[in-house]
């Protein structure tokens, strides 16, 4: 024991050697709430905010928000990102590889980025001490389903509702999906999926013999 008042958490596998307040609670408590969190975030199999995993935390332990924010900190089975917790071992949370950080990258800027951008920002997020270049992480955009390129260099997340292919593929799949369409209506479904410039688009539709003028401005496969 350190003092009257204070105790110490030895480092374990699960925690590191911490020191707290022991005038309502106990080492066998740090430990407790440690293994109910785990315990809640393997049951719900999904990633909780503080609200919602204290509330759970509650009904075992009589323990203020931020006591059981200070508790989780000392863990290493329990990783907090971007202001919810999960499993040590879940990617979301405690990303593994370049494909791991560029999907937090993409979802974080809620858009497209330039692969140098997400190069950049995964670097100043500094998810560990590992160094990547920019043609790692262009490799691994290139590589991945996840990813898909939209623009010039620029990449976004596949779960957006972004489909790979040329600016043909996608006005054959717009059309192939509603029939018939304006050119406007076009114009405006692509650039939902791709960020082109709408002169792009227009010549596609005009050159490629897929594509058919069925009325005034209208066309259809």
């Amino acid at each position: 024991k350190v003092s009257s008042i204070l105790s110490e958490v030895k480092k374990t596998v699960i925690t590191d050697k911490s020191l707290f307040i022991n005038t309502n609670m106990s080492e066998k408590d740090v430990k407790g709430v440690i293994q109910e969190a785990q315990n809640i975030l393997k049951t719900s199999k999904r990633v909780l905010d503080i609200e919602e995993l204290c509330a759970h935390l509650s009904k075992k332990f009589d323990f203020s928000y931020k006591q059981f924010a200070a508790i989780l900190e000392i863990t290493n089975e329990i990783k907090y990102l971007e202001g919810v917790y999960g499993l040590a071992s879940w990617r979301n949370v405690n990303p593994k590889s370049i494909k791991d950080k560029a999907i937090i990258i993409l979802k974080r800027a809620h858009r497209p980025l330039h692969f140098r951008t997400i190069n950049k920002l995964i670097h100043e997020n500094q998810f560990d001490h590992k160094q990547v270049t920019v043609e790692a992480v262009h490799n691994e955009l290139i590589r991945y389903d996840d990813f898909v390129l939209v623009g010039r260099g620029l990449y976004a997340l596949q779960s957006w509702g972004y489909t790979k292919g040329t600016v043909k593929d996608v006005i054959f799949e717009i059309l192939n999906e509603n029939g018939p369409m304006k050119k406007k209506e076009i114009v405006e479904e692509v650039l939902k999926r791709r960020q082109v410039k709408i002169g792009t688009i227009s010549l596609n539709l005009q050159k490629n013999p897929e594509f058919k003028r069925v009325g005034r401005a209208i066309y259809s496969i």
